[in-house]
């Protein structure tokens, strides 16, 4: 049983047992935020989107993540308080005035830390500052996560709807009132204090409701969001677990340990002793997009999905029709934060799969029809030509300054791939390693701080090797149901089909080049 009674800022009121972390405590305000119908729909949100398609056991949610990301980020904090001159994170200001109102009793009353020490106390509020921001970082996040969110407005919408979403959160901000640990009037752990620790872009407009001084916002965001964070240690884990595979497996205290904010307060700097466990790290988050997150039926399901999404919305503006009751954009932009808000639990995957039930009924838009069907009827999926990167790499090479057409003109390729195969169709997606590069991560050798990549030559090599690598998965289908589920089930047939179907796209794309199209 975890020994601790005070958790942050606040005693503990449970402790959750996560298949991952073992015992997570969770302290009294936290628990109230856990209990809000806003956070709760996170469990409806999975984790990896469709990869339980290709990986069954793949359904963890955004709630068990969120709720991990906040041990770690708790972790990574005590962590860090060793070699932490804490007043040096606050606003000068602002540290005065706290100071003030807490002798005056006007804030944090009954709380046993603050009697305890000043720094106690301080300590406390740069622990429950993490905890709660890695708590919160995926509040707002889209059903079928970064799937629908690149569909209506591109990587990184869920922290922009994050930061409306608390910051116009009435019962967040009830919740850190009635804890004592904020002001009616805006002073202590408030709402915009989380957000800049996600977004510390904002702290010039949010400054008023602020703590912190603009380079510690910087500095503890990285805990949230760099290369080696709490976010990236738990999703790896808990991804690799769910999906029964073993790369993502890494030494999570071993790194944490030897994790430390450098005297300036600029940067995280981690100790060269953990040097073998941070590439174990990088390589396992390379292994992890290669064999899951870049699973060629896992990108093949996305790449349905986001393409359902986008037909969606422009039958909608086309036809004037709603699949739904309401129409998709307001639904998923103009009123998002405001469903969030009013009834989170109609923004779920369960969204999506109305949408994706009503959209097989139409017969409009013959191509959002079938996106919807090969979703449903798993015979009718598209056929994937390369099933792995050396492959596609291999092809790519052979079409020489051709093969750019096919990632920078991905529709022309598509339509010409149709006119040419008279009744066979063509999509393109595209894969990009994100958060593979292992950028700005600086390790103490005991002669200064160097790059992760200047003392390992493995990381180095991984750097070069992925960087800016980008590669198409193609797919093909036809509107025949009965050829499809046929070739299903002929291996040879379907062989010589795939064959064929790379041949013609070679010679759509040099076509395509020859006319500097």
């Amino acid at each position: 049983m975890y020994v601790e009674s005070i958790v942050g800022l606040g005693k503990i009121r449970a402790v959750i047992h996560d298949h991952l972390h073992g015992e997570i405590p969770v302290n009294d305000i936290e628990y109230r935020i856990i209990e809000t119908p806003v956070f709760n729909r996170l469990h409806h949100i999975k984790q990896l989107s469709a990869t339980y398609m290709v990986y069954p056991a793949a359904k963890h949610s955004r709630w068990e993540h969120s709720l991990g990301a906040m041990h770690v980020a708790g972790m990574i904090a005590k962590a860090t308080l060793r070699s932490l001159d804490l007043e040096k994170l606050f606003d000068e200001k602002k540290l005065g005035l706290l100071r003030k109102l807490v002798e005056d009793n006007k804030i944090f009353r009954g709380r046993e830390y603050v009697a305890r020490n000043w720094k106690g106390f301080l300590e406390a509020i740069y622990v429950q500052t993490m905890r709660l921001a890695g708590l919160l970082h995926d509040i707002a996040h889209y059903p079928y996560s970064h799937t629908v969110e690149e569909a209506i407005g591109g990587k990184g919408l869920h922290e922009e709807m994050g930061a409306k979403l608390l910051l116009s959160w009435k019962r967040l901000k009830e919740i850190l009132v009635e804890a004592d640990i904020m002001t009616e009037d805006g002073m202590g752990l408030t709402p915009e204090h989380i957000v800049a620790v996600l977004q510390p872009d904002r702290y010039r407009e949010l400054r008023e409701s602020l703590l912190f001084n603009e380079n510690a916002y910087r500095v503890l965001h990285m805990i949230i969001s760099s290369p080696v964070d709490a976010d990236r240690l738990d999703y790896l884990l808990r991804d690799a677990l769910m999906t029964g595979l073993s790369y993502g497996e890494v030494e999570l205290e071993r790194i944490i340990y030897s994790m430390r904010i450098d005297h300036e307060g600029q940067n995280i700097v981690f100790d060269a002793k953990a040097l073998p466990a941070l590439e174990s790290f990088m390589s396992g988050r390379l292994l992890m997009y290669r064999q899951v997150y870049y699973h060629h039926k896992v990108v093949l399901y996305s790449e349905l999905l986001r393409r359902l999404i986008e037909r969606a919305l422009l039958y909608e503006e086309r036809t004037g029709k709603n699949l739904l009751d309401k129409p998709l954009r307001k639904l998923l932009l103009e009123k998002y934060v405001e469903n969030l808000l009013d009834q989170p639990l109609s923004m779920t995957d369960e969204l999506i799969m109305r949408i994706v039930l009503r959209a097989s009924r139409q017969g409009r838009d013959p191509k959002m029809r079938y996106y919807t069907r090969a979703i449903i009827d798993r015979e009718l999926m598209p056929f994937t030509l390369f099933k792995r990167d050396i492959e596609i790499r291999n092809y790519m090479k052979s079409l020489g300054n051709a093969a750019k057409y096919i990632l920078t003109h991905r529709g022309l390729v598509e339509e010409k791939f149709e006119e040419e195969s008279r009744g066979w169709h063509l999509i393109v997606s595209h894969i990009r390693y994100y958060g593979v590069k292992p950028e700005n991560i600086l390790v103490d050798t005991g002669d200064g701080l160097k790059l992760l990549e200047e003392v390992s030559d493995y990381i180095a090599w991984l750097a070069q090797y992925y960087e800016n690598l980008k590669l198409p998965y193609m797919y093909i289908y036809c509107d025949d149901e009965s050829l499809m589920r046929k070739l299903k089930n002929d291996l040879l047939e379907r062989r010589r089909v795939i064959i064929w179907a790379r041949e013609l796209l070679r010679k759509v794309v040099k076509e395509l080049e020859l006319m500097r199209i």
